[in-house]
């Protein structure tokens, strides 16, 4: 699937020549006197999910991370791994296996859980 938003360095290279502010549904870039200021579209989880004809779901990252930590420590806990042995098999570090293990989910991302998943022998199936 080609790629349905403009690049980053596009929308930056306009705003610099214009000096306009440009938001294209997942940035938004502004001049200010001493560089570019880059923001996040609070839209563009909605946009994004839109443009690939999905309909879009409030918080569905937020639930995707929270069911996907659920997995991890039932797993973990059932098989009776250490931290230290999930972190090996996942190539993430312990003291982010230690926080997602306590329900602490704040900075992790959706690929990192998905890549515990796999260390630890657990294949998830998207429908």
């Amino acid at each position: 699937m080609g790629r349905t938003h403009p690049k980053l360095s596009d929308i930056e290279d306009i705003v610099r020549k214009t000096g306009d502010v440009i938001e294209d549904g997942y940035h938004r870039v502004k001049k200010t006197k001493k560089k570019l200021e880059k923001t996040w579209s609070k839209k563009a989880a909605f946009q994004y999910a839109k443009s690939l004809g999905l309909k879009p779901i409030p918080n569905l990252e937020l639930k995707i991370r929270h069911e996907l930590n659920k997995i991890i420590i039932q797993e973990v806990k059932g098989k009776k791994l250490t931290h230290h042995k999930v972190a090996a098999t996942s190539g993430i570090a312990r003291t982010t296996i230690t926080a997602i293990m306590n329900k602490n989910l704040e900075e992790v991302s959706i690929e990192a859980l998905l890549r515990i998943l796999g260390g630890i022998g657990v294949k998830i199936q998207l429908n």
